[in-house]
Order: structure tokens, then C-alpha cells, then sequence
């Protein structure tokens, strides 16, 4: 890279900026620093060790709760398919049974069969209202 020109001037709210993202480059590069390194690097930078290690214990729970809300999420999104799948099953069942009803009725409905107690009363039923078998 070259070096910049000794009389071009950054200004100040850049500064923090430029940092940022060389801090960025260099870590994407670099991979990974122990919490000591963290803070040296942070000292030499006038960053006190304390906010250093408080800074990188937030940062920590932050990605444990995030971790935690994808992980709820997840579930709530499977147990809400369950919900809709079973919902659907039993819809289903629920309308096999109704057209079940539904056709055993109109076999039955108008005819002079009537079955009480299991006796036969009355006289047989026409042909076309008899019991059909599926």
C-alpha cells in the first residue's frame, strides 16, 4: 500500500471510523486474540482493561441471548406445524366420520325398517333403500 502524503489531514470524526474498520480488517485477518491480547492491544490504545473485559463480557451474553431467541423461535415455528398438521388430520378424520354418518342416514331416512330393541317392526324396505356395503 502506499503511504499517505504528510500533509493530508483526517479529520477527527473519521478517526474513529478508520479505526473501527482497520480493527475490523486486521481481526478477519488475524482470526482470533486471547482476552490478554484484547487488552493490550486496548491499553496501547488508552482503553482501560476493565471496559475491555466488561465490553467483551456483554458482547458475550448478547450473542447467548440471541442464540436463545433463534432457538425459541425454532421450536415455536415446529410446534406451530405440528399444531396445523394435527389440526388438519383431525379435520380430516372428523369429515370421514360426517360422510359416514351422512350416508348411513340417508340409507335409513324415509324407510318403514325400523330396528327397535333388535326386533324388525313393519315391512321390509324397497330395493333402493336397502343397506349398502363399501
Amino acid at each position: 500500500m502506499s503511504e499517505p502524503k504528510p500533509s493530508y489531514q483526517i479529520p477527527q470524526a473519521m478517526m474513529s471510523e478508520v479505526f473501527a474498520l482497520a480493527a475490523e480488517l486486521q481481526i478477519k485477518h488475524e482470526q482470533a486474540y486471547s482476552l490478554a491480547e484484547l487488552i493490550e492491544i486496548g491499553t496501547e490504545a488508552h482503553i482501560s482493561a476493565e471496559f475491555i473485559q466488561q465490553a467483551f463480557e456483554q458482547i458475550q451474553e448478547e450473542k447467548r441471548q440471541v442464540q436463545k431467541r433463534i432457538i425459541i423461535w425454532k421450536n415455536c415455528g415446529r410446534i406451530s406445524v405440528a399444531m396445523v398438521l394435527l389440526t388438519l388430520l383431525t379435520s380430516f378424520v372428523s369429515l370421514l366420520n360426517d360422510r359416514s354418518t351422512c350416508i348411513v342416514k340417508n340409507d335409513f331416512e324415509d324407510s318403514e325398517l325400523l330396528l327397535l330393541e333388535g326386533r324388525k317392526l313393519s315391512k321390509p324396505l324397497p330395493k333402493h333403500h336397502q343397506l349398502k356395503h363399501y
